[in-house]
């Protein structure tokens, strides 16, 4: 496997500024993605639905075609442009995310998120090759993990934004569309700035011509041959990977739902909490991560990704449930921190794993596989906990049992799938170097 790194002497301005432009247009998709989940109140009383319907929009609306768009997305980063793709993706979800705000019935927002989802099906895969070119392979870690800050940022700015709209009043003014109520406002407000943010990808320095556009470029032939000789890894990968965003899915979905009717907190209650929480200590637990991982991966641990998630999703388990069953609501808070500061992290680190294992000319297309698994898993979050709570307990007030149950049920596969691999992965890494 050849070096992914092209570090200069002194700092990497080059590699840091593309971080930098990634980490900001991935703000503003997770803000796109996330600020439906403090909107479920005011959505369910407009379109008279239910919460398997809400599990549906926030799962699978948005969900399954973002998965579904990844890979073909991802092999069109293998042959053409990735920042003219990028560039393009920004203001398609841009223009859905608005339009998202202005759909007359469930039907018409359902579409929207499905569009918002293909938008942003190709920033990750794409923001990751162009990240991994650009850092050497064992201080890659940090970067990856820093973009991932961008889901952090962004779900803080959608609770905030979300909170300060649900109490400034009935109606929100807005040139042209005229007078909005809040939740509309919010879909508005968190898609208007991709118009112009979508320019910045075009400020990154031109990428090398990629092995993808010259002859060597393998076919599927090839992937199909990477994957079928590294099957026990790569399913380990995707599935213990992929249970951690079961419970990232759940919990980012229904948490704040969680707070509102468990313990009578308003939606600017639970928005404000969950922004200043998840922008400190999620933020805090990203960096934690991937400095550790770095340090680990350098210092000999060629396991390190996979050994850094066993590790931290065994210690926040405990906490993770005692968050679902807590008796007062800043106790649930306190909890759930510990999820946000540890597991909650890894799908930053798990994609430098996928860029150090797989070959230079398939990143792009292993990325998007990593990524379409992974949000397949984060989808399913949102609808097995709406489906337990709508039609195995038939009661609303079940959020918090259904929430600990599919979270800890998945947090303990995620662990032995993950620590199942680890040999694995230490043998594959020296094989390779």
């Amino acid at each position: 496997m050849r070096n992914a790194g092209t570090a200069r002497a002194g700092f990497n301005w080059r590699g840091w500024y593309t971080v930098f432009v990634c980490v900001v247009l991935y703000l503003l998709s997770s803000v796109d993605r996330q600020i439906i989940n403090l909107l479920v109140e005011p959505i369910q009383a407009e379109f008279r639905v239910g919460d398997f319907e809400i599990g549906l929009l926030i799962g699978p609306a948005f969900g399954l075609c973002y998965a579904l768009a990844t890979f073909p997305l991802a092999w069109l980063a293998d042959r053409m442009s990735r920042r003219l793709l990028i560039f393009c993706c920004v203001l398609v979800w841009a223009s859905a995310a608005c339009t998202s705000g202005l759909a007359r019935d469930f039907h018409e927002l359902f579409a929207a998120r499905i569009i918002v989802g293909i938008g942003e099906a190709a920033l990750l895969p794409t923001s990751y090759v162009l990240i991994a070119g650009r850092f050497e392979r064992n201080r890659l870690a940090l970067p990856l993990s820093i973009l991932t800050l961008g889901a952090v940022g962004g779900l803080s700015v959608a609770m905030g934004l979300g909170a300060w709209l649900l109490q400034v009043g009935d109606r929100i003014a807005f040139p042209v569309l005229g007078q909005l109520p809040p939740w509309r406002a919010a879909f508005v407000l968190s898609g208007a700035p991709g118009f112009l943010l979508a320019f910045l990808i075009l400020t990154v320095a031109r990428e090398e011509r990629h092995a993808a556009l010259g002859s060597d470029h393998p076919d599927v032939h090839g992937l199909w041959r990477f994957i079928r000789k590294n099957r026990a890894i790569i399913v380990a990968l995707l599935v213990g990977f992929g249970l951690l965003q079961v419970v990232s899915g759940a919990i980012v979905g229904w948490f704040p739902t969680h707070l509102i009717r468990t313990y009578g907190w308003t939606a600017s209650q639970a928005g404000a909490t969950l922004a200043m929480t998840t922008l400190v200590v999620a933020s805090l637990g990203k960096l934690i991560a991937g400095i550790s991982v770095d340090w680990l991966f350098r210092h000999g641990r060629s396991d390190a990704h996979f050994r850094y998630a066993v590790v931290t999703a065994a210690l926040a388990l405990p906490f993770l449930v005692g968050a679902t069953i807590a008796p007062a609501p800043m106790i649930a808070v306190a909890l759930i921190a510990f999820y946000f500061i540890g597991p909650y992290s890894s799908v930053g680190y798990g994609s430098a794993f996928v860029q150090l294992f797989s070959p230079v000319v398939l990143r792009g297309r292993v990325s998007g596989l990593y990524l379409l698994v992974c949000n397949l898993f984060a989808m399913a979050g949102p609808v097995v906990v709406g489906a337990m709570t709508d039609r195995v307990f038939a009661d609303k007030s079940k959020l918090g049992t259904s929430l600990g149950i599919v979270t800890s049920v998945a947090m303990l596969l995620a662990i032995a799938f993950l620590a199942f691999a680890m040999p694995r992965v230490r043998a594959a890494l020296r094989e390779a170097h």
